[in-house]
């Protein structure tokens, strides 16, 4: 009984694999070029990711340089990486 049920499946599943085989040659047949000399639209290439120049700066490059070096000196560094450290009376601790 075993042998005789999967000798059946065997057979069925070749049946299936020949008959999914020859589906792909009969597509392939159907879809041939109705006319080889058609006109196609142009490929027309499409970016995913819009590139976007960057705005033309007035300032040359040394000017910006020292506007920036005067930005960081303006700034407390270590009152940045300590807050919270301040003691009762508004002191360092």
């Amino acid at each position: 009984m075993l042998i005789a049920y999967s000798s059946r499946r065997a057979a069925l599943l070749a049946a299936v694999l020949l008959g999914a085989a020859a589906l792909p040659a009969a597509a392939q047949a159907q879809s041939g070029a109705a006319d080889s000399q058609a006109a196609v639209p142009a490929t027309v290439y499409k970016p995913a990711i819009v590139y976007r120049p960057e705005a033309a700066n007035g300032a040359t490059p040394d000017r910006n340089w020292a506007q920036n070096n005067a930005t960081v000196a303006a700034t407390n560094s270590m009152s940045l990486t300590m807050k919270g450290m301040r003691g009762a009376d508004g002191s360092h601790a």
